[in-house]
């Protein structure tokens, strides 16, 4: 059976290239977490956003054979904001939940890194400001056109987010 399905790849060549890009997604499962976990501040939330996120490319790409990997991972990332956003709804949500507080308040308790759970703890429209603006190098234009803002205020949060986590720091380097 995998002799057949290789095989029938070689022959032809579009279903490889999709093939791969699927592939590529699978090799990024952590990333695509973790970029939900630093939009969401949430383990479940990110989970959810993936599955969104992976329904929604899925859907958007079903027709898009052959895909290259690079294709794959930019929708599937784009994919993945706009299903936090959804979710999160950054704009009118920019306090984090007091639960999300809860989890990230104790750095030590954390199994993440110092630098994640810094971010975990911005203010939600800060946080997905920084996360897409400094960690996801989208412009501030991009930024609000997804967060329905101004460009002056991606600016602003951004700022805001340096400066909290500069604070947060305590001396200390996070990364």
């Amino acid at each position: 059976m995998l002799y057949e399905l290789k095989d029938r790849r070689e022959m032809n060549a579009a279903d490889a290239t999709g093939q791969d890009g699927c592939q590529s997604l699978i090799s990024h499962m952590e990333r695509y977490f973790l970029l939900g976990l630093l939009l969401t501040a949430s383990e479940d939330d990110a989970e959810s956003c993936f599955v969104l996120a992976l329904d929604t490319w899925s859907k958007l790409t079903g027709n898009l054979v052959p895909m290259d990997q690079e294709l794959a991972h930019v929708s599937m990332k784009r994919a993945l904001v706009d299903s936090a956003v959804r979710i999160c709804n950054p704009v009118f949500s920019p306090v984090p939940r007091e639960s999300e507080l809860d989890i990230w308040s104790d750095r030590s308790a954390s199994p993440y890194p110092p630098w994640i759970v810094a971010i975990l703890q911005l203010d939600t429209f800060d946080r997905f400001v920084f996360v897409l603006s400094v960690l996801e190098s989208y412009s501030d234009k991009e930024c609000a056109e997804l967060l329905h803002c101004q460009p002056e205020e991606i600016a602003e949060s951004r700022t805001r987010a340096l400066h909290s986590l500069a604070a947060s720091s305590s001396g200390r380097v996070l990364l």
